[in-house]
């Protein structure tokens, strides 16, 4: 699903609309804001709470890839999505 940048209220409200619409009722939702775009979690936070109550969604999980603490992959000697994986939170 693509998204707006959230430039305008406009583009809030449309991807507020697209998330919803994409959700089907009594869905399992797990949630990665790895690469999100400033306030996007936040937002699809609010969505994803909505849709709990208005479709009876079930949040299994909430996932950011922290890779950076790894360092570089040079360094660290480990890449992100490898078989050596990374931490998450």
């Amino acid at each position: 699903m693509e998204v707006w940048e959230g430039r305008s209220e406009e583009e809030i409200r449309d991807n507020f609309r697209k998330v919803i619409e994409n959700l089907s009722e009594g869905e399992e939702v797990f949630f990665d804001i790895t690469h999100s775009f400033r306030s996007l979690p936040m937002l699809n936070l609010v969505a994803l709470s909505y849709a709990r109550v208005l479709k009876g969604i079930r949040i299994r999980g909430i996932y950011y890839g922290a890779f950076e603490v790894l360092g570089s992959p040079k360094k660290s000697g480990k890449s992100p999505g490898g078989a050596t994986g990374g931490p998450g939170f």
